[in-house]
């Protein structure tokens, strides 16, 4: 299905040509075609012969007749993440030969419908200890200062670290350190935090898993902000979810 929550609108999309029992999918963006595709990946989810995705498929939302298509992958791989879309292209964290513990940076382009893959630089984090970022237009990676494991940031957190892609063809990254400021402590107290994201305006964003609780982390202005939404105690014991720059579109879809 394909959702617009600020109509409540949903309508079904054709389903995914499989014979796997696993299927993970993105919503991408050309901006050269302005047209919205769609990319899945299935992998078995019994046997032992590992979890790489073995089926890549993409399908464009307006066309005649939607129909899903086969596109290669010349490196099988099992994505870990939900990915961010930047200038024509999906960037996501995978990792390779599942159960190898070996992650890379997936990098699909929209309007080719190619695959290519980015090293990480010596000293970032993959896999739950990090999020992709949109820093000015290129891709960037957030991560704590590695205290804690699974990236969880706590008030004892000393800095965030940003490393940004400078050259894809030479895997060459650039790193940014940003101490927290001394309030960060007295803010944050006894929450266990994780990075949601960077916003346009640069503030760094994170969240509570269990909580409505969000904290905005200017590093230019070194400042944090809390902020609690009202009303949401209902929902204080289940798992919150926070995305980043929903932009509401009342008009109805057609597909």
């Amino acid at each position: 299905m394909i959702c617009n929550p600020s109509t409540s609108q949903a309508l079904p999309l054709p389903k995914v040509k499989t014979r796997r029992v696993k299927v993970r999918t993105f919503v991408v963006y050309d901006p050269i075609a302005k047209l919205f595709k769609l990319l899945s990946m299935t992998w078995p989810c019994y046997g032992t012969s590992g979890k790489n995705c073995e089926e890549y498929q993409v399908l464009t939302l307006g066309a005649q007749t939607l129909l899903w298509r086969m596109v290669d992958c010349c490196l099988p791989h099992h994505p870990v993440d939900d990915g961010i879309c930047i200038d024509g292209c999906l960037y996501y964290q995978a990792m390779v030969d599942f159960g190898s513990g070996h992650y890379t940076i997936v990098c699909f382009d929209v309007r080719s419908e190619t695959f290519r893959f980015v090293k990480k630089a010596r000293g970032m984090a993959l896999y739950g200890a990090s999020v992709l970022v949109n820093y000015e237009g290129r891709l960037g990676q957030l991560q704590s200062d590695g205290l804690h494991i699974a990236g969880i940031v706590t008030c004892h957190t000393r800095s965030l670290e940003l490393w940004v892609l400078v050259d894809a063809e030479k895997h060459e990254w650039s790193k940014f350190v940003y101490a927290l400021p001394s309030m960060w402590k007295n803010v944050v107290a006894e929450a266990e935090l994780y990075i949601v994201g960077r916003t346009s305006t640069n503030d760094i964003v994170l969240s509570r898993h269990y909580s409505s609780d969000v904290f905005y982390y200017n590093p230019e202005r070194n400042t944090v902000i809390r902020v609690e939404f009202q009303g949401m105690d209902v929902f204080n014991h289940l798992r919150v979810h926070t995305f980043l720059n929903h932009v509401e579109d009342v008009k109805l879809m057609q597909l």
